[in-house]
């Protein structure tokens, strides 16, 4: 684990200020230099960007409070919250109310 975080380390600091505030403008070139510079391949480098732009995605759900739809993303498109029958079905078994005549 920690040399995968010294490898991530290396890649973020061999970008330059605006490419760390602007992962956007990178162009193959830069994605070359930057590879080269961590001494990764350029596959990782991409890797590091998807993964940063899937979690900026998830920070701007969060914000939103679409904790609910994160949490659907997270599962695969599962759409049944907790709470649901479907999801759990033992559930509706368990409010069965019992009245003594």
């Amino acid at each position: 684990m920690t040399a995968r975080i010294r490898r991530l380390e290396g890649i973020i600091n061999s970008m330059t200020p605006a490419e760390r505030a602007q992962p956007e403008i990178l162009k193959a070139s830069r994605k070359r230099r930057i590879a080269a510079g961590a001494g990764v391949s350029v596959q990782e480098v991409n890797r590091l960007l998807a993964q940063f732009e899937q979690t900026q995605k998830m920070m701007k759900m969060v914000a939103k409070g679409g904790v609910q739809k994160m949490l659907r993303a997270l599962r695969g498109g599962f759409r049944a919250c907790a709470d649901s029958p479907r999801a759990r079905p033992w559930r509706r078994f368990a409010t069965v109310q019992v009245s003594i005549v």
